[in-house]
């Protein structure tokens, strides 16, 4: 009998597809995992990059899309495609083809995006100099825009100025909203706030200007109301699904954990190129009729593991919460799980730098359920295989 440990299903059938998908997604692709990497001034990269590491240096040209989770990067080159990125410091001086999405603490764009730009920080500073070619959504506790939007604006934060001109309407969710001359808006102005917006004279408002007021019982309503008791619901359903996986796969959670305690920078890439290329793999098994079954596979496992990254986070975290406190012993992964879920409950209730931490803690979850999936399937691979041999008939 082949003696193997329980591993889920889904786990084994997601990294096998993912597998057979990697020489398609990413054979003209350039992966680094570095403490610094640097393009410098005059380069050409006629690729994708993924970089996992300390510092990135973008200086030169990379005809393809950039992904990168680092802790500082800085991109003051050319970048043909789009730049997904996750770090605590994101400057972007140089020139963005297409769309930009980046989750950082500070943001600093002083340059030129063709597309979209999606951006999560505590501080985003968009500067008079930089241009943004169509939408701008922008969350974050101290928000200035001074430059050039093509289209349309969405934001939300603690404080908001704009001094720059934005070709769109423009909607807006913060304490405080001030909008400061040379600003020009083309389109309306829809804002939700508990004080009333500060335009100063020389604002140029082409639409109409709507107030959404904040009162005191849509606060207690939203806060205290329907929000606590889908929190707690919420809470509740993780913390069952977190022990029902610890029952299903105790080993396969233990890896992950490991993973995502001692190779923190490593689950944080891993799970963010996950993150952005598994949808583009699953549209192109979508485009191929007879890789529809597998898009359905994949689409279904992907949308579990983005539910029950958190979970993972959870159990690591709680894990080293419980050592600070007793370093003598090795905590239970359910009481791990526990403590794990209420400390991310209290982060992820702390207005918009909630959401940067909910999403950096999906990318560090996914990564380290994909990174111990390999684990699993390389130990299974390696186990060796005792089938006892049945004696041969005697020869007569």
């Amino acid at each position: 009998m082949i003696n193997r440990k329980p591993v889920l299903p889904i786990f084994l059938i997601f990294s096998a597809i993912l597998i057979s998908c990697l020489p398609i997604t990413v054979s003209a692709s350039v992966f680094y995992s570095k403490d610094r990497y640097v393009v410098a001034a005059g380069d050409t990269i006629d690729d994708d990059i993924y970089m996992a590491g300390s510092e990135g240096l973008f200086k030169g040209l990379i005809t393809g899309d950039i992904i990168v989770v680092a802790k500082d990067y800085t991109m003051s080159g050319e970048v043909r495609g789009s730049v997904n990125s996750g770090s605590q410091s994101a400057t972007i001086t140089g020139v963005i083809g297409n769309s930009a999405r980046i989750f950082a603490q500070r943001v600093y764009i002083d340059g030129d995006i063709g597309g979209n730009l999606l951006a999560f920080g505590e501080d985003l500073d968009i500067t008079e100099n930089s241009r943004i070619g169509k939408d701008a959504t922008v969350f974050g506790s101290e928000i200035s825009i001074a430059g050039i939007i093509g289209g349309n604006l969405r934001a939300d934060g603690g404080q908001i100025v704009i001094s720059g001109k934005i070709e769109g309407d423009i909607t807006l969710e913060a304490n405080k909203i001030s909008i400061v001359a040379p600003a020009e808006i083309t389109g309306d102005i829809v804002y939700k706030s508990k004080k009333e917006i500060r335009i100063e004279e020389d604002v140029i408002v082409g639409g109409e200007i709507e107030w959404r007021e904040i009162d005191e019982v849509e606060k207690v309503s939203d806060g205290d109301g329907i929000g606590t008791v889908f929190r707690i619901l919420l809470f509740l359903a993780s913390l069952v699904t977190g022990l029902f996986i610890i029952g299903l796969s105790n080993r396969h959670c233990r890896l992950a954990t490991e993973h995502i305690i001692q190779k923190s920078v490593v689950s944080l890439g891993v799970g963010f190129v996950a993150f952005c290329v598994i949808p583009v793999a699953i549209v192109a098994l979508t485009v191929l009729i007879i890789g529809i079954p597998a898009a359905i596979i994949m689409l279904f496992a992907y949308t579990v593991f983005f539910y029950i990254a958190k979970i993972y986070v959870a159990i690591a975290i709680g894990r080293l919460g419980i050592r600070a406190f007793k370093k003598d012993i090795e905590p239970k992964q359910g009481w791990s799980l526990l403590f794990g879920l209420i400390l991310l409950t209290i982060l992820f209730m702390i207005p918009v730098l909630g959401w940067i931490i909910y999403f950096a803690v999906v990318f560090w979850g996914l990564g380290g359920i994909l990174l111990a999936v390999r684990a699993c399937r390389l130990n299974l691979n390696s186990v060796q295989l005792d089938v006892p041999t049945t004696p041969s008939p005697p020869v007569t």
